[in-house]
């Protein structure tokens, strides 16, 4: 698991990386969803912004509590 934000809860986790380029859309961000089985993670979801745009930073912080996650956004001013 990478990024840079991680939070775990029980078997899943969520990872956020505010830098990634959807598409041609510069670091708009992403999360990433894990799910732990034995000793390996293995990704089980990529969650993005339905409206996100350039530089919006989504996944600046990301939390997870049993079955509810949260990912904030952080908008850069350039």
């Amino acid at each position: 698991i990478y990024g840079d934000t991680v939070d775990i809860s029980g078997d899943y986790a969520v990872s956020g990386n505010r830098y990634f380029d959807v598409g041609a859309v510069n670091n708009q961000g992403i999360a990433y969803v894990y799910k732990k089985s034995g000793n390996t993670w293995t990704e089980i979801q990529q969650l993005t912004a339905s409206d996100g745009i350039a530089n919006d930073g989504f996944g600046y912080s990301v939390a997870i509590d049993g079955d509810t996650i949260v990912v904030t956004a952080e908008i850069f001013w350039l």
